[in-house]
């Protein structure tokens, strides 16, 4: 009965009695480890809170500095645009919230008003060619020295632009 007992299990657990043992081995750690499923779980779910707060905190300082930083871009942006004789341009950089992704809690979206009276729209909507091209003009003379871009490329910077605009871009460039 003992015997026809040891190769039932033998059967069912591994072909040796040391592989048996194994198998009771490995099935004692399981059970230990399910046992203390639920302190495990509370010890991670205090860890998660606490990184919870931290991302919380740091998402929060991102976004007041990205504030700061939009409003000094736009004034800067603004005063390049005029220069580039854009001169009724407007431009503002627009920080709303979204859900929570590697770059934060903020899309950033840029806003164009080419001359006064006129909506302003999605700079990714409405710019033409040339404007977009003088829009990253004025980004790129801001960046001077910032990068380590050897080219440049500004596809349509000339577009329905002459005289003084031409001088004026010329110049920047």
């Amino acid at each position: 009965s003992r015997l026809e007992t040891i190769s039932q299990i033998k059967r069912k657990y591994g072909p040796s009695i040391g592989e048996v043992q194994k198998y009771l081995g490995d099935s004692k750690r399981k059970l230990a480890k399910l046992e203390t499923a639920d302190a495990d779980i509370e010890r991670l779910q205090e860890k998660l809170n606490v990184l919870t707060d931290q991302t919380n905190s740091l998402a929060a300082k991102l976004t007041a500095k990205r504030k700061q930083a939009a409003k000094k871009l736009e004034k800067a942006l603004v005063e390049q645009l005029h220069h580039l004789n854009m001169p009724k341009a407007e431009l503002t950089v627009e920080i709303t919230p979204q859900k929570r992704h590697s770059h934060g809690d903020d899309k950033i979206e840029f806003f164009l008003t080419p001359n006064v009276g006129e909506h302003k729209v999605a700079l990714r909507e409405c710019a033409s060619g040339g404007e977009l091209s003088r829009i990253m003009l004025a980004i790129q003379a801001l960046m001077a020295g910032k990068e380590k871009i050897p080219t440049l490329v500004f596809d349509e910077i000339d577009s329905n632009i002459g005289g003084e605009t031409a001088v004026v871009v010329g110049q920047k460039l």
